[in-house]
């Protein structure tokens, strides 16, 4: 069975969609340079201030970041676990394809582990103690406190304003042999591993077919998807609907972990999301459980991530809460020094410090062109803006369906929160 591709909103360099060809060269050559340079994966000059290659192509130069590092940038509660092993190296980028629905035997049959996809630009914007301090920077064009409007989560399926297109139906008919075992294949190939991925755990890979299997509205609606998901979009309106269908489907597959598993660790994790994306404050009493101290590295970082996360959505983001502020900036600079290069993590990362101050833009377009008041790379306009520009690359390119849709229900969300 094959699945017609979903093809991406905004075109990508020649560069990313060649496959294995010349990635050591490549990722050699980006290691530095400009962020220009490194998102389209060409070669830098290094000029400064400003990038030459950028300047001769009409492209805007974003400047220069430094990659993703695991150290703290600030102070915070939980630090991640001393490790004595050696840190081994990234893996070599991810390449990407423009048939997202590919034959599915061609995938493995489980989640595994998450694999580190190689070096990404650095959302966090500024190293230091005070990266994120809110306080630092005299320049600022952001309002004190956030301003946003709270969203429920079926709000964020409709992309770009298109909603997705299904029957609810009370009493789902039968499937054919046939077209469940299709059904079964579209969830194990296409959606478990990602799922497994963004919440780090191997329950979606283990579990969720059986489970799924309990709920037959949902077993449904993924039917319905894999129907729609085998036909070519011809036209923007018909991809956009294709890719509301799956932000949709990715949440319902989410939820039907906590569903399944009400006070659970995983269940606090979507918990978490949920009020990450809707920018709705999580109970505190909801917060997903910190480390034990006797957890093994992986485990205590993955734990402390999440933890962190969780302390962010509960936590009164604004000038006017001391308490509240400092609990956002230990809980970002937390996150930030355990991101470990997971794609998970520095999306869901990103994610955060876009809500932490993009909610405070005093415009009400989060879609216009992002101009830092000054020079410093540690102007929040400017640490906005990379933040942003990390999940809209994300959305259009990330390793699996279930990132792309998790940024698209973000960028969504960011527009719904300021009308």
């Amino acid at each position: 069975m094959r699945y017609a591709a979903i093809p991406p909103q905004a075109s990508l360099d020649a560069r990313q969609m060649s496959g294995g060809r010349h990635k050591k060269e490549i990722k050699r050559r980006t290691k530095t340079g400009c962020m220009t340079c490194r998102k389209r994966r060409i070669k830098c000059d290094e000029g400064q201030p400003t990038c030459r290659n950028c300047a001769k192509s009409k492209r805007e130069c974003l400047g220069y970041e430094a990659l993703f590092k695991q150290q703290s940038a600030g102070p915070a509660a939980i630090a991640a676990k001393p490790d004595p092993t050696p840190v081994q190296a990234p893996a070599t980028p991810t390449s990407l394809s423009t048939n997202l629905y590919i034959n599915p035997h061609s995938y493995p049959t489980t989640g595994g582990a998450f694999v580190e996809y190689g070096a990404s630009l650095d959302p966090a914007l500024g190293m230091g103690d005070h990266s994120l301090d809110m306080t630092q920077n005299h320049h600022s064009s952001l309002l004190a406190e956030r301003r946003v409007k709270h969203v429920d989560m079926d709000d964020l399926f409709s992309i770009n304003d298109i909603p997705p297109k299904y029957e609810k139906r009370e009493a789902p008919p039968p499937l054919w042999q046939r077209a469940a075992q299709e059904v079964q294949d579209l969830y194990t190939f296409h959606f478990a591993p990602g799922l497994n991925k963004v919440f780090e755990t191997d329950w979606f890979t283990l579990q969720g077919p059986s489970t799924m299997s309990t709920m037959p509205e949902l077993h449904d609606f993924v039917a319905q998807c894999t129907e729609q998901l085998k036909v070519q979009a011809d036209s923007p309106a018909a991809t956009n609907q294709l890719r509301s269908l799956e932000a949709r489907l990715v949440w319902l597959l989410a939820d039907m972990a906590r569903q399944s598993l009400p006070d659970s660790e995983l269940s606090a994790r979507v918990d978490t999301l949920e009020h990450l994306l809707t920018s709705q404050p999580l109970t505190p009493s909801a917060i997903p459980s910190p480390p034990n101290p006797n957890m093994e590295q992986r485990t205590y970082s993955e734990h402390s991530f999440w933890h962190n996360l969780g302390r962010f959505v509960s936590a009164h983001d604004g000038l006017t809460d001391p308490a509240g502020q400092r609990e956002t900036t230990e809980a970002l600079a937390g996150m930030r020094g355990i991101l470990g290069l997971l794609e998970n993590r520095d999306v869901l990362y990103s994610i955060a410090v876009a809500r932490h101050l993009g909610g405070r833009l005093a415009e009400t377009n989060h879609s216009q062109h992002l101009l830092a008041s000054t020079n410093d790379q540690n102007d929040e306009i400017h640490k906005l803006r990379v933040a942003r520009q990390f999940v809209e690359t994300e959305d259009q390119a990330g390793t699996t369906q279930v990132i792309q849709r998790i940024c698209s229900m973000a960028i969504r969300g960011w527009a719904l929160q300021k009308q």
